[in-house]
């Protein structure tokens, strides 16, 4: 029994690295620099390997290209739906937003997303084959301990997420509740200090429209506030000394 759960746990990581990599690279083509364009820390998008998962579990059904193309697509944009729709409930915020996009619905799944969807759908059982081969030819103790490992990287990792979220709304409530007054944080993001986290600069950076929905006003504000300090930052780092002056005699 463990043994086949550590099995699908490595595939769900492994298809989870990929999707991480795949978005980083999407990331990388549009932005030409890196970014870290997970939902957690690690280098790995989770979404990807629960999709995965359950594209294994749809090809004990059918094996046909075209059936794979649908099916699959339609199954990872219900499922995108849904995780949009839990993670705004659980963080009262906005993660993702399609809108842009032609034939979104919500702005939460698109015709372009459906299409991507699909396209891994149908290639699945070819990578799927040579996933299964790779991570089934260790041996027994070899996975369960990669297995267990991971697992309890993976679940750190999600506690330290959601209590950087956490703490973020609460900056965005306190700032909000005192938009309207030259606050303190205004002075430290103008002196170049830092209000936010290393866990939520990270966050902003991964999701451009995440949006907190009950402190929009703050966020765009500090979103401002936050890029003009860092470009100043980087500004003043890189500038040269200017040499000592002469005194006069």
């Amino acid at each position: 029994m463990f043994d086949t759960i550590s099995v699908y746990f490595l595939y769900f990581l492994a298809y989870s690295i990929f999707g991480w990599a795949w978005e980083v690279f999407l990331s990388f083509v549009r932005e030409h620099k890196f970014v870290n364009r997970g939902f957690l820390n690690g280098p790995y998008c989770p979404i990807y390997g629960a999709g995965a998962l359950l594209f294994i579990q749809f090809q004990h059904f059918t094996d046909r290209p075209v059936e794979l193309f649908f099916g699959g697509a339609v199954a990872a944009c219900i499922m995108e739906y849904i995780v949009s729709v839990a993670l705004e409930k659980a963080f009262k915020a906005r993660w993702w937003d399609y809108s842009q996009y032609p034939m979104n619905l919500n702005g939460r799944i698109c015709l372009y997303g459906f299409i991507v969807f699909g396209i891994f759908s149908a290639v699945m059982p070819h990578v799927q084959s040579v996933v299964a081969s790779y991570i089934e030819s260790w041996p027994i103790d070899l996975r369960r301990a990669i297995s267990a490992t991971a697992m309890v990287l993976f679940i750190i990792d999600i506690f330290a997420t959601t209590s950087a979220l956490a703490k973020f709304n609460e900056i965005l409530r306190k700032y909000q509740k005192h938009f309207k007054l030259p606050l303190f944080i205004e002075q430290k993001l103008n002196q170049g200090r830092q209000i936010f986290s290393f866990q939520q600069i990270r966050i902003m950076k991964a999701f451009p429209d995440f949006i907190s929905i009950p402190y929009a006003e703050s966020m765009k504000r500090l979103r401002q506030l936050n890029a003009k300090a860092r470009a100043q930052f980087k500004k003043d780092k890189f500038q040269p000394t200017p040499p000592p002056k002469k005194k006069k005699h």
